[in-house]
């Protein structure tokens, strides 16, 4: 029985496994990626390209059709399949099952299926295993599909062709079908090889391509403009030819699952980002850095060496606890960190963060800048964390209005260790980041908050993902070079809710800008209410982590539940030890340093 390989989802190329080819085509007919498939045409339908491509990207299996692979790459086929994969793309409803109804009458077709979008046809082809001749074989099937030349991808021709996962209840499968041995061999060139001819170093080539293979979703095409600039240099130091620099970067582009009008764009970048590199040798490049520069720019283990004995003496830098045991379990704050936090429109993202920041002030004395124009003016900003701290409300419309005593105690504590930015110039990170720098070096403020990105004024020219690139690596150098916490609050798409009405996570694909977020952070956080759709007076939410670098430091990503007590202003966590009883970490804590402004557990909702 024929194997092929499958992988989780298109930026996995190392981690499959091998599954039979009927149940891949199972998996197609009995819907295992139904849902997916299902959001992915559904933003289709609605024009919103980019979110559907996410979702591909981050959650959609793939399979290699033509054989099983120690990892996804031509030259790490482990045995052909003795089948090829076609594609069929953006055909009309009448044009599809024309082609369909065609494809069903040909011999060699073992199975056909609706392409995920929707709009498109894939076939499976049944060829003779061998290796060698793959191609020529799948040139030949191009030729016999001349009728519909207009539709079908003619750049599926390498042997890992990455074909997503699909769903059709509907799809045809004939396994009598028999072998197609109509071969196409392109014509070879027969240009002499004169003795001026440039050397190829592939050294240095593997360093343009290197960029392309650890490259993630979503910014590929900057990745590929670094790699074809570099390229450029090379070619213009006689390094490299241009038509084998060519090649080789189309090839790692194939391999990255590119096709259609994608790989048509990626030849175009290919050619603007080599052109570019010509004016650019690499002397000339080198030249534009002092020498001064480039020293500084190498850490010998000499410059660490102080820093090396320490750890080996007293540990590395661990991450710190948050003053909330439910919640050290998944997350710990660590200064020169960029903690993302991502959490739906309205589900009370900032009010979890303010009780995280006033936690770790009342444990640890922690000062915080907030950037956060979009939920509070200064007044009511401070107010609520007053309304936090002692468990009471300051609205004097209320019984449970705080008593002035107590009112100015936690204001002391607030003005302390809270600062509240406003840039009166324009909202830019670099105004806001000014701020933050004053306040670090003279408040000794420990952590910097935006809340949220999209409140920050940008230059409109240049693309929403250069933006954000070149934003999160300014933040990540600010964080370390200050040694302080950074947490960017960021907005997903809304959550369609499942059909029992609850709501997932969630997910960094659902940030505009997905893989920049997760490329350049150190921490992922996500909160939300799952009930939010089912019933708005439902309390429960979901704190989680999605991401976090050096685990063996920090913690294990993961997620926890809880409530908000709407009375006390205040966050709550079932208490282990005792059934239906919950903690309130901040009555804990004064109650454990002496200090009582509000302990009463009871009547939480």
């Amino acid at each position: 029985m024929k194997k092929v390989s499958i992988y989780n989802n298109i930026r996995n190329i190392d981690d499959g496994h091998n599954i039979n080819i009927e149940t891949a085509l199972n998996r197609i007919e009995t819907g295992t990626s139904k849902k997916t498939i299902e959001d992915i045409r559904a933003y289709l339908k609605e024009g919103d390209q980019e979110a559907a491509k996410k979702i591909k990207t981050f959650s959609l299996p793939y399979v290699c059709f033509s054989g099983t692979f120690n990892k996804r790459d031509d030259k790490s086929i482990i045995e052909h399949s003795g089948f090829a994969i076609l594609d069929f793309d953006h055909m009309t409803e009448e044009i599809m099952s024309s082609c369909k109804e065609y494809l069903m009458g040909c011999n060699f077709i073992y199975s056909v299926w609706i392409s995920p979008s929707g709009n498109g046809l894939k076939a499976l082809a049944k060829i003779p295993a061998i290796i060698e001749d793959h191609r020529d074989y799948y040139l030949g099937l191009i030729k016999y599909f001349k009728k519909y030349e207009k539709y079908v991808d003619e750049t599926s021709v390498n042997l890992s062709r990455a074909c997503f996962e699909s769903y059709d209840p509907n799809i045809y499968i004939n396994k009598d079908a028999e072998e197609f041995v109509e071969k196409y061999v392109e014509k070879k060139s027969t240009v002499a090889i004169t003795s001026s001819e440039i050397k190829t170093d592939y050294a240095k080539v593997n360093v343009a391509a290197n960029i392309i293979r650890k490259s993630m979703s979503g910014e590929m095409h900057a990745k590929l403009l670094d790699a074809a600039n570099l390229m450029g240099g090379y070619i213009a130091t006689n390094i490299v030819s241009e038509e084998e620099a060519k090649r080789i970067l189309l090839q790692e582009i194939i391999a990255k699952g590119k096709e259609g009008e994608d790989l048509k764009a990626a030849e175009k970048a290919i050619q603007k980002g080599i052109d570019y590199g010509k004016t650019r040798p690499l002397s000339e490049l080198l030249a534009a850095v002092s020498q001064e520069e480039i020293l500084e720019g190498i850490v010998t283990l000499d410059k660490v060496k102080e820093q090396m004995s320490n750890n080996y003496k007293f540990g590395s830098k661990k991450g710190e606890t948050t003053g909330i045991p439910h919640v050290d379990k998944v997350f710990k704050w660590m200064k020169g960190f960029t903690y993302v936090f991502a959490g739906y429109a309205n589900h009370g993202k900032s009010e979890f963060l303010n009780y995280m920041m006033l936690m770790k002030s009342l444990k640890d004395g922690y000062k915080w800048a907030v950037f956060t124009p979009e939920g509070h003016t200064a007044d009511t900003f401070y107010e609520n964390l007053i309304h936090m701290y002692t468990g009471q409300t300051t609205d004097h419309r209320s019984d449970n209005q705080v008593n002035q005593s107590l009112y100015w105690e936690a204001a002391e504590f607030i003005k302390k260790h809270f600062f509240y930015i406003y840039p009166k110039k324009e909202h830019s990170a670099e105004n806001i980041n000014a701020i933050f720098k004053y306040l670090i070096d003279n408040e000794g403020v420990d952590g910097c908050v935006i809340d949220p990105y999209n409140q920050l004024a940008f230059d409109s020219a240049g693309s929403e993902y250069l933006q954000i690139r070149n934003f999160l690596q300014m933040q990540r150098r600010f964080y370390i070079e200050n040694n302080v916490i950074g947490v960017i609050v960021a907005h997903p798409k809304n959550p369609n809710p499942n059909d029992n009405g609850s709501i997932d996570p969630p997910q960094v694909y659902q940030i505009s800008g997905g893989a920049e977020w997760n490329n350049k952070s150190d921490v992922i956080m996500t909160y939300h209410r799952p009930n939010f759709y089912i019933d708005i007076g439902d309390t429960s939410c979901t704190f989680g982590t999605k991401k976090i670098k050096r685990q063996k430091d920090m913690a294990l990503p993961g997620d926890i539940d809880m409530r908000f007590d709407r009375k006390k202003n205040r966050f709550v966590f079932l208490d282990p030890a005792i059934s239906q009883s919950w903690i309130d970490y901040i009555d804990l804590h004064f109650n454990l340093n002496k200090v009582k402004p509000n302990n009463n557990l009871q009547n939480l909702f």
